[in-house]
């Protein structure tokens, strides 16, 4: 039986009585009858309203539940004697809005992940308080939750104001220290959100691209250079010897002395000119040297077993230059892929360049340490007590072939930045708190 004829016949029951009660009430002397039809009468009366109110509650139900937004993966059980149409109706609403409860979760974990996954740093900014939107702007300033702009201030005045100062709608490129140097494309936008205006920021670190181009650019020029002046000194070289040689072979006994003396002044200038010759040459030799370091050759190593490698390959030198060398290896042992070989020559380089700046010190003291940066990295840091790197010189000592010392080359730390940057990493150089300079190379 439909809903229809249910309902009618309800209401033709209830009427049915309410008839039958009027008559005996004005037909016959039974006045207990009445009173036990009015009885039935009323649960008639309570049944129909209890028969309309099943369909009104389930339908109040279903819009309750989708208006507190559980979309109906609540919606009550059919109820017997109901309107199939409204039933048939319900349950496919039911239907669709849990597909689209699950479709609309499945987007938001999708696009979560997607966003935790984006390569550039995202921030939102509001009342000058940050908060990382992705793993990229969790590892790049190292925090997991909110935290003041001005907490970030450590990292670099500029970055901080830049996040807070930078129109909407415009980038610029800003920079930030934190374990190792990193400049940013900064560019802002603004969403709404819970009511309130927020600051979008996306941070695009090109510090390995600016460098790999860099580097790029030296090793190009390097080799050009190498390659012109190996040419033209060569045959310089090979007649400066040729030269020296013929004049050794001179007697100066037979000789008058006007003669000795131009031949004696001859045969010294060959001598320089052959010195010179050589010393330029392996000055080349240092240029080539550069220019083609050969691709990184990966192999599993520790971190304690390569800088112990380290310790044992200076300690005697230094102990003779009255230098201490104190070694620190991570905390924990720290596995890593990389080119041993490479590493330990940027650890030497890093070492003996410590150990120039300490000569003659008194208390000299260098320290190599193997630890993991907060960004989850593997760094080497070597640190010593000397005088320090000059704030003016910090950008220029690892420009190749800048130096400082009248013996030096400018290679050695020029190599060692593109050992990190083979290896995908970075050096860096920052003030010792106490006095001095360290060197991290992360990785």
């Amino acid at each position: 039986m439909g809903y229809e004829l249910r309902l009618l016949a309800r209401i033709f029951a209830l009427v049915a009585v309410l008839v039958a009660i009027g008559w005996l009430v004005t037909a016959t002397r039974f006045r207990a009858v009445p009173v036990v039809l009015a009885v039935l009468a009323a649960l008639q009366l309570v049944d129909l309203l209890r028969f309309q109110r099943r369909t009104r509650d389930r339908l109040a139900f279903v819009l309750a539940a989708w208006n507190a937004g559980e979309l109906a993966d609540r919606v009550p059980p059919r109820s017997d004697g109901g309107d199939a149409v409204l039933e048939a109706t319900l349950a496919q609403i039911g239907d669709r809005l849990r597909a689209a409860s699950h479709a609309s979760e499945r987007s938001a974990r999708y696009l979560t992940e997607v966003l935790d996954h984006a390569p550039i740093a995202l921030l939102a900014v509001v009342d000058e308080v940050v908060s990382p939107l992705n793993a990229a702007a969790r590892r790049l300033i190292g925090r997991t939750g909110d935290v003041p702009v001005a907490q970030l201030a450590r990292h670099g005045a500029t970055f901080a104001r830049d996040l807070v100062e930078t129109p909407v709608g415009t980038r610029r490129l800003t920079r930030l220290v934190r374990d190792e140097p990193h400049t940013l494309v900064l560019s802002v936008g603004a969403f709404t959100s819970e009511g309130r205006v927020r600051r979008l920021i996306s941070l695009q670190d090109i510090q390995g691209e600016l460098e790999g181009r860099a580097l790029e650019a030296w090793q190009d020029m390097a080799r050009v250079l190498a390659h012109e002046i190996t040419g033209s000194l060569t045959p310089v070289a090979s007649l400066s010897a040729t030269a020296a040689e013929r004049l050794a072979e001179v007697d100066p006994g037979a000789l008058d002395a006007a003669t000795g003396t131009l031949i004696a002044e001859a045969r010294e200038a060959s001598a320089v000119a052959a010195r010179r010759s050589d010393g330029l040459m392996r000055f080349v030799s240092r240029y080539r040297e550069f220019a083609a370091m050969p691709p990184p050759q990966r192999e599993p190593l520790e971190l304690g077993e390569l800088v112990g490698r380290i310790r044992a390959l200076f300690a005697a030198e230094l102990a003779a230059a009255g230098i201490a060398l104190v070694v620190e290896p991570p905390a924990a042992p720290l596995h890593l892929a990389a080119d041993r070989a490479l590493l330990e020559q940027a650890l030497i380089n890093l070492v003996r360049n410590a150990g120039e700046a300490l000569a003659g010190r008194p208390g000299a003291t260098i320290w190599l340490r193997g630890r993991l940066t907060g960004a989850g990295r593997a760094a080497l840091e070597v640190a010593d007590n000397g005088a320090g790197v000059p704030p003016d010189l910090v950008e220029r000592i690892f420009v190749p072939f800048f130096t400082t010392r009248k013996s030096g080359t400018g290679i050695g730390l020029s190599l060692v930045r593109l050992i990190a940057q083979v290896h995908g990493g970075a050096v860096a150089v920052s003030a010792r708190p106490g006095g001095g300079a360290v060197f991290t190379l992360t990785l």
